[in-house]
């Protein structure tokens, strides 16, 4: 699990005391590796704005590197990153190669217009003479192969977004794209019949709401399941949520626990996220 940082409310919270700032530069000599920074904005107007993370973070930043080492700080403000998406576009790239190589999309693929078709078939050409075997995170015999579904079924909400794809992928021809031509039949075509199947299946979602009436109550809490902690006060849905995540994170169950404890309390009794971090910081009192 990796955590982003880049966001101007971190910069803030993680610098509100030195207590604080001193648990995070020891957090990160033990985890280097668990955290990333990117480009996060909370709706910057002006290019100072955008950038304003980056300067709140800089006394961080610096004793990162003086404290820690500037291989640390090279980890957090691009390494780390950089690692996940090496990562992640050989896995996706593995992934669509296998796909395509399973005959399970021949059907798809033979919708496509003969450009798109030969791009494909060039990607996949090159990606077979120039990937590293001995870099993949697995065989590809141990890569999940999964169809298109029922993708001619306009009423199948699943496969919406593939018909789309097709749809818009084939009515985007190269003079659109140049503005030569920007109004063509094809667009037109594919806007009146995106918007012809999203009109029915609305409709048969409201027709199936009335068949089926409007269900049973929704539940924000484990109250009717008598599930109550300690304190013999019900579990919240968003406990439930939190304390499975953590769990899955972590591999904890005291984790877990302590989670779903911590996110029941009602909120004029819940101990504020910079308290928690002031309370378990070295030196604290």
């Amino acid at each position: 699990m990796s955590t982003d940082i880049s966001w101007n409310e971190v910069a803030r919270h993680l610098q509100a005391t030195k207590a604080i700032t001193d648990a995070f530069i020891d957090l990160v000599r033990q985890h280097r590796d668990r955290f990333i920074y990117g480009t996060d904005a909370v709706k910057p107007e002006s290019l100072a704005q955008y950038f304003r993370q980056a300067h709140d973070f800089d006394p961080v930043f610096q004793r990162i590197r003086d404290e820690v080492g500037p291989g640390a700080l090279a980890d957090l403000r691009h390494a780390n990153l950089e690692r996940l998406l090496i990562a992640a576009r050989r896995d996706a790239q593995q992934w669509a190669y296998v796909q395509l190589r399973s005959g399970r999309w021949d059907e798809v693929l033979a919708e496509l217009t003969p450009e798109h078709r030969r791009f494909l078939d060039r990607w996949m050409a090159r990606y077979a003479l120039e990937r590293d075997e001995s870099a993949l995170a697995r065989p590809d015999s141990e890569v999940p192969v999964v169809g298109p579904g029922d993708w001619r079924n306009p009423a199948d909400e699943a496969t919406g977004q593939l018909r789309n794809l097709l749809r818009w992928h084939n009515a985007v021809t190269p003079e659109a794209v140049s503005a030569e031509k920007l109004i063509t039949w094809k667009l037109v075509r594919a806007s009146l019949q995106a918007s012809v199947e999203d009109h029915r299946r609305a409709r048969d979602r409201r027709a199936t709401q009335r068949r089926e009436g409007a269900g049973p109550p929704q539940a924000h809490d484990t109250a009717a399941l008598g599930l109550v902690d300690a304190a013999g006060a019900p579990y919240t849905v968003d406990a439930l949520v939190a304390a499975d995540q953590a769990g899955r994170a972590l591999g904890d169950p005291a984790t877990a626990g302590a989670c779903w404890a911590r996110c029941s309390a009602p909120s004029s009794t819940r101990t504020p996220p910079t308290a928690r971090w002031r309370a378990s910081a070295p030196g604290s009192s």
